[in-house]
């Protein structure tokens, strides 16, 4: 008789251990999904970077910080921000 208990363990652990990827990959997440997760990145690196922004969306968790100001400050904003449009123009359009 089959323990139905050992055989999800093996399957879970073929998983956990990436088994199943030298078979096949997974499935790429739709544009949808990838679409999501970069929005909900990209908000979340907003309220880091800008704790005003934050407090004015119920957010408080910096609300012991100002934005950071200087020139260094500045072009780490346009890198990540250009890091981020990057990201959005990979995603396929469905």
């Amino acid at each position: 008789m089959i323990n139905p208990i050992l055989c999800i363990l093996t399957i879970g652990s073929c998983f956990l251990t990436g088994v199943h990827s030298q078979e096949t990959p997974p499935p790429a997440p739709d544009s949808r999904e990838q679409l999501r997760v970069l929005m909900e990145r990209y908000e979340e690196h907003r309220r880091n970077q800008s704790p005003e922004y934050a407090r004015s969306k119920g957010d408080s968790r910096n609300a012991g910080r100002l934005r950071t100001t200087g020139i260094q400050a500045e072009q780490q904003r346009l890198q990540a921000n250009t890091d981020f449009l990057q990201r959005l123009e990979s995603i396929p359009n469905q």
